[in-house]
């Protein structure tokens, strides 16, 4: 902005010095055309015609001049476009070559001045003033068109610079305006985001308010339940020591008591007994209801079993030997354990009675004998039957 607005100030100086030129140009000649007509000078032609001709050589250097000003004030207009100024530059030069001749032309016309007669040089005068009169009225046209020239591409770049500075201040407002409104969509950003900031620091320091409260009652809680247990801790002490006294005091009330010997228990006594529980009583650590000991009285003085204690599970063994063949695999029964003792107890009262009618030899089943036991003894027998049959044979004794 501040480029453009010197060079407005440079076109307007220029401008200015145009019209200062022009009008001292103007001057001039107007001075010397006071000074060519304000006299008589019929009867001094020759010395008319050298002041004419002086007059001229002035005015075309005077031109000269102001095209050189011109010439230099154009090649500061760096702004302009090249074409345009190789093209007004090649105007002017022109203009300064036709200047020259004409000042070279009056300068050899000066020099005839000296060689001329009174009427020769009367003639000569009124001839030179036409051609004068013309050479001036063309040069003056092309300087005016010249200048005329110049003013107007000086308008049309002020005219251009103002139409550029009053798009640039309208882009300038926009963007004033666009800056603006993104200022206040920062501030309105801002403020949002600094409330919700706020909302945020609110809503932790309520979070960390209720852990410090929710930390504070459970600490107190623990506190209440430490002081709880100590005091229960304290209670069950002093109850255990009291507890210990009242022993020891009924210890020694029982040192000072006289015992009788009581009955011996009988069937009668454990089963009143039995009878006196209620069902509806808890089992203790066996976890043995009352229902049970009911059942096995129930099942002594009936005298008959529960079929679930005659149901066994069936178990094969595996034996040495070739595992397809089913010869080869043992039986053993699983009973269930109210089965297991009511079976032991028949075993121990029968099994006296029932060994006392088994073989010696016999070792399957028998109390401190096993299977192996039998298999010896038969690997025994087997042998002295094979000595018995040897001897028999070769004849030979045997002492067995």
């Amino acid at each position: 902005a501040k480029r453009l607005v010197e060079k407005e100030k440079d076109l307007i100086k220029q401008l200015a010095k145009i019209d200062q030129l022009e009008h001292e140009r103007r001057i001039i000649e107007e001075k010397c055309q006071r000074e060519l007509y304000g006299r008589a000078l019929l009867h001094q032609h020759q010395t008319a015609l050298r002041r004419r001709s002086l007059s001229v050589q002035n005015e075309l250097k005077a031109d000269l001049d102001w095209l050189n000003q011109l010439t230099e004030q154009e090649n500061f207009d760096y702004e302009a476009d090249i074409e345009r100024r190789q093209k007004e530059k090649e105007n002017i030069l022109a203009i300064q070559k036709l200047v020259e001749y004409e000042l070279q032309k009056e300068q050899i016309r000066e020099l005839e001045l000296n060689e001329l007669e009174v009427y020769e040089a009367s003639k000569l005068w009124a001839k030179r003033e036409e051609e004068w009169r013309n050479e001036t009225a063309i040069r003056q046209k092309l300087l005016h068109e010249v200048i005329e020239d110049r003013r107007k591409q000086i308008s049309d770049q002020l005219t251009a610079i103002q139409q550029f500075q009053h798009d640039e201040l309208i882009s300038r407002e926009e963007l004033l305006e666009k800056i603006e409104n993104i200022n206040l969509y920062d501030k309105l950003e801002e403020a949002t985001r600094h409330d919700q900031v706020n909302e945020q620091c609110c809503q932790l320091n309520n979070q960390l308010a209720d852990k410090i409260k929710s930390n504070q009652f459970i600490e107190n809680e623990l506190k209440a339940d430490l002081e709880a247990q100590q005091k229960a801790e304290l209670a069950y002490e002093v109850m255990l020591r009291k507890e210990a006294e009242n022993l020891h005091l009924k210890e020694k009330q029982l040192r000072n008591l006289t015992f009788y010997k009581s009955s011996p228990l009988t069937i009668e006594a454990i089963s009143i007994a039995n009878g006196q529980i209620k069902d509806s009583k808890e089992a203790g650590p066996d976890n043995i209801p009352a229902k049970a000991l009911k059942a096995d009285v129930a099942i002594w003085d009936e005298g008959q079993l529960p079929t679930d204690w005659k149901e066994g599970l069936l178990i094969k063994i595996p034996k040495k030997g070739d595992l397809i063949k089913c010869d080869n695999y043992g039986d053993i029964t699983l009973l269930s354990i109210q089965g297991k003792v009511f079976n032991r107890v028949l075993l121990n009262g029968m099994k006296d009675s029932v060994d006392a009618r088994f073989r010696d030899r016999q070792a399957g089943f028998r109390k401190d004998r096993s299977c192996t036991d039998e298999s010896l003894w038969n690997n025994q027998l087997n042998g002295i039957h094979h000595s018995a049959s040897t001897s028999l044979t070769t004849r030979k004794h045997l002492i067995v």
